[in-house]
C-alpha cells in the first residue's frame, strides 16, 4: 500500500509543477494566444497493489434489523417520498437470496437491502413464482405498513465470506447488553 500511495504522491507532484514535452509543431489553441501551443491529455489509470493488479471494489456484506418479523418477505427500496426506486424481477430471487439468520435479530442480506427497504406482502417462494414483476401499483399495495429495515451494518468481510462462515459474520455483530 506504501508503494501506491508514493506512486500517486509522485504523481500529483508532477503535474502540479507542469509538465515539459519536447517541442511539436502545431496550430495554437484559440484560448493560449501561444505560437506552439500543446495540450497534455491525462488518462486516469488503476494504481497497482503490491502483487501488480488493479486493486478491486468488493462490497462488504451487510447485517439488518427490522421493524418487525419480515425475513420471509420481499423487500423493495423506497425513496424519501415513499415512492418505489428498486425492486427485484422474479426471476433475480434464487434460494440463495433470503437472509441469513445471525441471531439477536440481525439477519445477513443477499438481495441487496438498504436503510430506504420496506417489505411487500409476497414471500419470496411466491415472488420467484410469479410470471412476471408486479407493478409498482400492484407493488405499493402489497407493502406491509411499518415494516422496514431498522438498522443496517457493515460488516468486515464480503458476503460470500459471511456465508462461508456465520460465526464471524455474528462475531462482527455489536453487542447489546441491557443496563441494569
Amino acid at each position: 500500500m506504501k508503494l501506491s500511495s508514493i506512486t500517486f504522491a509522485a504523481a500529483g507532484a508532477i503535474l502540479a509543477s507542469g509538465c515539459h514535452a519536447a517541442k511539436q509543431g502545431g496550430a495554437p489553441t484559440a484560448d493560449s494566444g501561444a505560437e506552439n501551443a500543446r495540450v497534455l491529455a491525462v488518462e486516469p489509470r488503476p494504481m497497482a497493489n503490491e502483487r501488480g493488479s488493479a486493486p478491486a471494489l468488493i462490497p462488504k456484506a451487510v447485517a439488518y434489523r427490522m421493524s418487525g418479523p419480515y425475513a420471509a418477505n420481499v423487500p423493495v427500496t423506497v425513496n424519501s417520498s415513499g415512492e418505489i426506486v428498486s425492486y427485484p424481477a422474479p426471476s433475480d430471487l434464487g434460494p440463495d437470496s433470503e437472509p441469513l439468520d445471525l441471531g439477536d435479530g440481525w439477519w445477513l442480506d443477499r438481495r441487496g437491502v438498504s436503510d430506504n427497504s420496506v417489505f411487500t406482502r409476497y414471500t419470496y417462494a411466491e415472488y420467484r413464482a410469479l410470471k412476471t414483476a408486479p407493478t409498482i401499483a400492484e407493488l405499493r399495495e402489497a407493502i406491509i405498513p411499518g415494516a422496514r429495515v431498522s438498522d443496517t451494518l457493515r460488516l468486515p468481510m464480503t458476503t460470500s465470506e459471511a456465508v462461508a462462515d456465520p460465526e464471524a459474520a455474528k462475531a462482527a455483530l455489536p453487542v447489546y447488553r441491557l443496563k441494569r
